[in-house]
């Protein structure tokens, strides 16, 4: 399970590389191919979300929603996932951070990956939900 890391860090605890399976994609697509936007655009959105959570702010030299939205542009117009990654962003630049203001979009965007066969992918972002998920304070009430 990956540790608090400071800002830019891209190694979990146990020295594997986070994001690999985004890191993975991107580096197995044709440059500037759909699925290579699509890859390119999830990964600098969980690097935002993890600094985000980690830091409890927005660096303004380090991953900026600016530069994340703009890889989310370059995504294709009717990608399934491109709405799902700007209510994410926005649940960043909207509130204090928090998973819980994240949980629904990010949950969403894991199954639209699974939807799609990108089991890999999917199962980053779920663990990401995860590393920053603590039982007692995420718990349901009962």
């Amino acid at each position: 399970m990956g540790e608090t890391a400071p800002e830019g860090r891209l190694l979990m605890s146990d020295q594997k590389l986070r994001h690999a399976a985004f890191f993975e994609a991107v580096a197995s697509a044709e440059q500037d191919s759909p699925d290579w936007r699509a890859a390119t655009a999830g990964m600098v959105t969980l690097r935002l979300v993890d600094a985000w959570l980690e830091n409890g702010e927005i660096s303004k030299d380090g991953w900026s929603v600016r530069h994340v939205r703009s890889a989310i542009d370059e995504m294709p117009e009717g990608s399934s996932t491109r709405s799902l990654l700007l209510s994410v962003v926005s649940g960043v630049k909207g509130s204090k951070a928090d998973i819980s203001a994240l949980m629904k979009p990010l949950m969403a965007f894991a199954q639209a990956l699974e939807f799609e066969a990108k089991w890999p992918l999917a199962a980053d972002v779920y663990q990401t939900i995860l590393a920053h998920t603590h039982p007692f304070e995420h718990g349901e009430d009962t």
